[in-house]
């Protein structure tokens, strides 16, 4: 179910919560998420890769909870921003986490300001960026 012009909602929800509440699923995500991804579509002209449990390809990597996260799943804290539909991992072919980064970092003010991305993580990690739309007070990047 296509929800913007680069994303379906399956992008943003777990496979199991997908086939039981269908596009009701939307309800479990803030629409700031959507526009968090399409913001890092635009800049970089490329696929962001969110979760891809409806479009996965054989021999890739397999992503179901990069998006919303059911109060169930183990993965993250109980009160992760993921489990309030906040939060995205996001993956870009041909880019690593640290080089999105460092483009959101050095580019925030004249480019991501109004992208709703207000939070990003800055461990390293070799697979994702973890970015949210967290309510912060601040109105610069708040980096956790």
């Amino acid at each position: 179910m296509e929800i913007s012009p680069h994303f379906a909602l399956q992008d943003f929800i777990p496979k199991e919560i997908f086939k039981r509440y269908k596009e009701k699923s939307i309800r479990f995500i803030n629409p700031s998420i959507i526009n968090m991804a399409e913001a890092i579509y635009n800049r970089f002209n490329a696929k962001v890769i969110i979760n891809n449990w409806h479009n996965y390809i054989e021999n890739e990597y397999y992503y179901n909870y990069s998006g919303y996260r059911p109060p169930f799943c183990k993965i993250g804290s109980f009160m992760s921003p993921h489990k309030q539909g906040l939060a995205l991992d996001i993956k870009i072919k041909g880019l690593s986490p640290e080089e999105i980064k460092e483009d959101i970092i050095n580019n925030y003010n004249s480019f991501y300001k109004d992208s709703h991305i207000t939070t990003l993580k800055k461990e390293k990690n070799k697979k994702h960026l973890h970015i949210s739309c967290q309510w912060t007070f601040e109105q610069n990047l708040n980096i956790i």
